[in-house]
């Protein structure tokens, strides 16, 4: 009975073993694509500034042409 008891604590420490790594990479994984996704909406949102800047440029040079009487 000792036997089966050492071999099934065995068996539930390595099992432990084996679900903390898993659980180490699967962090590891939700953490990249956090990172991923976190750089993916900085990029969209420079895009989108620098894209409302050159509307803005282009607003501003027609009003000062308009304002010029042009």
């Amino acid at each position: 009975m000792d036997e089966q008891l050492e071999q099934g604590l065995e068996d539930l420490l390595e099992e432990n073993g084996e679900l903390r790594l898993t659980n180490q990479q699967l962090q590891g994984l939700v953490t990249k694509l956090r990172r991923d996704f976190l750089q993916e909406r900085i990029w969209r949102t420079k895009f989108q500034i620098s894209y409302l800047e050159g509307l803005k440029a282009e607003a501003v040079a027609e009003l000062e042409e308009l304002s010029r009487g042009g």
